[in-house]
């Protein structure tokens, strides 16, 4: 049941570096979420939070969904994609403004995957005051759920709010980093999400299915079937993006800048980042799963 209560969000910084909010030692509260998100990728990992969330959260697909839910019941934050099919997520925040106009004010949060100054005006013109770069990243909606309701671990998911709004520099292709195979602040950000079982399902989930996509990214590279090529990169990103795997998502967002010309060249140093990085990361949760007295044959 949502809280019928007047709290705001305070402005997130999107792009100075700095942690997202202030953090407190509050108990947490579990609240409800209400996410509007086009991105068909998304769709698993939102399931996955639903599930194991003591949070409550929502999921629908575009503008007009939202406002539907909207008007059945309070939430207690809105996150809304900006490019939401029917109706547009700065419009849905328009029209709902008016609907509830002698309501208490819900926070929203505006996701977009290219966040142009124009973008951001329109949010800031509209009275959004929070303006994010998407896709909806699993550390990024945990801390955001962690600033809202005061979470006592508030400390390690503003900073990973922040790493996942900002990024980190890019991998150096074919050159092993120093640096761990998975951000451990994001990693911490997803248990306090959903708890060790949603880690261990995502992580699983990765494990089996990534080194598939990688082997068919090399074979749509190798024939110049660029189309599904670039659809599988992105699937690789964002399932990365969702395990905190950070050197791989910078590598598949480096990859997906080449020129088309010669792909299957230009590509070489790439692939052997990725097949790097893809080793160390299954070999971190395999360890893990290890430690936690998992059974070795899902990994």
């Amino acid at each position: 049941m949502a809280l019928d209560i007047d709290l705001k969000l305070p402005p997130l910084q999107d792009h100075s570096g700095g942690p997202a909010s202030d953090c407190t030692e509050t108990p947490c509260r579990p609240i409800s979420v209400l996410i509007a998100e086009r991105d068909q990728n998304q769709l698993g990992f939102l399931a996955k939070a639903k599930k194991c969330s003591r949070h409550e959260i929502t999921t629908v697909f575009d503008g007009e969904a939202a406002l539907d839910a909207l008007e059945r019941r309070r939430f207690d934050l809105v996150i809304v994609s900006v490019d939401l099919p029917v109706i547009g997520g700065i419009d849905v925040y328009k029209i709902f403004r008016v609907i509830a106009l002698h309501e208490p004010q819900i926070p929203f949060v505006a996701i977009a995957a290219d966040l142009t100054p124009e973008i951001r005006l329109r949010c800031e013109q509209a009275g959004i005051d929070t303006c994010l770069r998407g896709p909806i990243k699993p550390q990024m909606l945990a801390g955001l759920i962690a600033r809202f309701a005061s979470k006592s671990s508030q400390n390690l998911l503003c900073e990973a709010t922040s790493k996942s709004v900002h990024g980190s520099g890019m991998c150096v292709t074919g050159e092993r980093p120093d640096s761990d195979p998975i951000n451990l602040a994001a990693l911490r950000a997803l248990e306090d999400l959903g708890g060790n079982e949603f880690v261990d399902s995502l992580a699983a989930e990765f494990c089996r299915e990534a080194p598939i996509i990688l082997r068919e990214m090399h074979a749509r590279a190798d024939c110049d079937d660029l189309r599904t090529f670039n659809t599988q990169l992105n699937e690789l990103r964002v399932a990365a993006c969702n395990i905190g795997a950070q050197c791989i998502e910078n590598t598949c967002s480096a990859l997906a800048q080449i020129s088309a010309n010669n792909v299957p060249l230009k590509s070489k140093p790439y692939f052997a980042t990725l097949h790097i990085e893809l080793d160390r990361v299954i070999s971190f949760f395999r360890e893990r799963a290890y430690r936690r007295g998992l059974p070795m044959d899902v990994w």
